[in-house]
């Protein structure tokens, strides 16, 4: 709260230090608030076109969630800041959240993934995420419907037989 305040009032020296200070005190015990501090520093660097220390910084952070409950959660909104920013190696973070086998993140991880290997002719990618999506247990049924509609457009592209996704949609 402290560092948005000092950076609205355009005092971003002094706003990173406030975060800084609070990483610290945070002694590497992984949490929320642990996780927002870093995001909100990897924010302030992509606003200053600082890609190469917003990347640095995702990587030293992911140190002090590796191993912990907050690890998946951490690598989400981290990929997902550097989603909204065009920066590529959210693929990576959210990637890791996709192969987890908890729930949480990893059913929003695959969909942005889908998504962007389909809108990138990255098709045999794009047929992977979109069966790993319709395979969640805890998938609504209106979103694999959606998946399998996605999931002919892609094999269509690839020229491969649409044949057994009807036929599971017929079953569905």
């Amino acid at each position: 709260l402290e560092a948005k305040a000092l950076f609205a009032l355009g005092r971003d020296a002094d706003a990173v230090a406030a975060i800084q200070r609070g990483i610290a005190a945070k002694n590497g015990t992984a949490g929320e608030e642990l996780s927002k501090l870093y995001n909100e520093l990897a924010k302030y660097y992509i606003k200053q076109n600082d890609t190469q220390s917003a990347l640095k910084l995702a990587s030293d952070a992911r140190a002090a969630f590796e191993g912990t409950d907050y690890y998946e959660n951490y690598l989400y909104h981290m990929g997902m800041l550097f989603r909204r920013n065009g920066i590529a190696e959210w693929e990576k973070l959210l990637g890791e959240v996709a192969k987890s086998d908890t729930e949480g993140n990893r059913e929003s991880s695959l969909e942005a993934l889908a998504a962007s290997a389909r809108r990138e002719g990255r098709w045999a990618d794009a047929e992977r995420y979109y069966q790993q999506l319709y395979a969640l247990p805890e998938r609504e049924d209106s979103k694999k419907v959606t998946d399998y509609m996605k999931m002919i457009e892609v094999l269509q592209a690839q020229n491969k037989s649409i044949q057994p996704v009807i036929a599971s949609l017929k079953t569905f």
